[in-house]
């Protein structure tokens, strides 16, 4: 929710986190593999699933991932960049 500026429930502590009003989020898209559930599309069901799975001791939740381009480049050049280079690693 932070990183997305999106608001969401949390089932792990029965809270909603929201930063809707977080400044600076200029896009945010959920990227999935092929076969991959289509409800992982909503970000809640995607974010509860991975804090159900995870286990403490073992396993970390993904962290940030920034990407760094020059000012000169178009905010949707860089957001198409972006989404492809994912997809195709996907």
């Amino acid at each position: 929710a932070y990183l997305s500026g999106t608001r969401l429930y949390c089932e792990y502590d029965h809270r909603f986190r929201d930063y809707s009003h977080k400044p600076g989020v200029i896009y945010s898209e959920v990227l999935l593999p092929e076969r991959a559930p289509p409800e992982y599309a909503d970000r809640a069901v995607l974010w509860n699933d991975v804090e159900s799975a995870k286990k403490p001791t073992t396993v970390s939740l993904p962290g940030e991932l920034l990407l760094l381009y020059q000012r000169i480049c178009l905010m949707s050049r860089t957001i198409s960049l972006f989404a492809n280079s994912v997809r195709s690693s996907l």
